[in-house]
């Protein structure tokens, strides 16, 4: 084997162990020369296998050596219920992912791929941290990380700000963060994603873009001055947009990436045009992350029905970026 991704199971009660399953025995039919290692829990992951027509397929892969097992964390049976998450299932999630973290050069690890956690699983266990991307930026000591989002065939969406109340947005704002999150998403597109046009549109923070500072100032003294460094550096970006029109445009073939300023003027056009086929990428840290963009689906977790497109998508673009950019990533932005 020349490539070897390591995958967490995601909390035990959500669709994660089911997705990952279902995505592996189909990514490593395709991908002859990887290896998968999941940190995951082997009971959990033998129940799934037990109840899955692709679980006959993904033992026998355990059995070639094809997929190896970080077994994590001794679940009791009442510590495990699909559906229904347990203070147990919280903590071990984190566990899963220090483990392969601690991992990366033993294992010779080039990508990693998450299955979703319980972000109100990490705040009831203690941890102030609302999501992956911080997790992460934590346990690699990093001070900067961006949140970007691929969607098959549509431009590359990236985060300006992550995981803050809405209150907090304006204030937030930085000129010196947008021109560094411009940068690195450039270096994302030329250097990951090897595009040819990396154009970049800027969205606005406010209606209409500010309406020439009718409707909000941030465009004016913010956003606009640091698009403007980026131009002088020689990156193709534009703005600021409103973003009520900018993401039909992009699109629709106009820009190559969008660069938004937080969480939903993103999420929601990325999820509406494709939350089955989009995959949440963390920029910044030495090896690439993926993970498919959505949640732990407890409502229909142990039900065999949930859509492993994401968690495939997720190991294909990280075995192609791994291929490309091999760790550790030396970012420049």
């Amino acid at each position: 084997m020349s490539l070897i991704l390591a995958a967490t199971m995601g909390n035990p009660s959500g669709v994660g162990p089911e997705i990952l399953i279902k995505s592996v025995v189909r990514f490593l039919k395709k991908a002859k020369d990887t290896k998968v290692i999941v940190f995951g829990n082997r009971k959990v992951l033998e129940f799934y296998s037990s109840i899955l027509e692709e679980g006959a397929e993904f033992m026998e892969l355990i059995k070639s050596s094809r997929v190896g097992i970080a077994d994590i964390g001794n679940l009791k049976d009442d510590d495990f219920t699909p559906g229904e998450p347990s203070e147990a299932g919280n903590i071990v999630q984190v566990e899963f992912l220090k483990e392969m973290v601690n991992n990366l050069n033993t294992y010779k690890i080039s990508g990693i791929v998450t299955m979703p956690i319980s972000k109100i699983g990490l705040v009831r266990e203690g941890l102030d941290i609302p999501g992956h991307t911080d997790l992460f930026k934590r346990m690699f000591d990093l001070n900067f990380v961006q949140m970007l989002f691929y969607i098959a065939r549509k431009p590359l969406v990236a985060l300006n700000t992550t995981h803050i109340p809405l209150a907090q947005v304006s204030g937030a704002i930085k000129k010196d963060d947008i021109l560094r999150n411009i940068k690195m998403l450039h270096f994302a597109m030329t250097q990951l994603f090897r595009i040819d046009d990396p154009s970049i549109a800027v969205c606005g923070l406010n209606p209409h873009a500010g309406e020439g500072g009718l409707l909000g100032k941030e465009e004016q003294n913010i956003i606009e001055p640091a698009i403007n460094e980026a131009k002088n550096e020689g990156i193709p970006a534009s703005g600021p947009f409103a973003a009520d029109s900018i993401f039909y445009r992009a699109f629709n073939g106009k820009y190559k990436a969008i660069l938004a300023m937080y969480h939903d003027q993103a999420l929601i056009p990325v999820k509406l045009y494709g939350i089955a086929s989009s995959v949440n990428i963390t920029l910044g840290l030495p090896v690439i992350r993926t993970s498919p963009a959505h949640g732990t689906a407890f409502e229909i977790a142990g039900k065999g029905t949930a859509d492993y497109r994401g968690a495939l998508l997720s190991f294909e673009i990280a075995r192609k970026i791994a291929i490309r950019v091999p760790r550790p990533i030396v970012w420049k932005y």
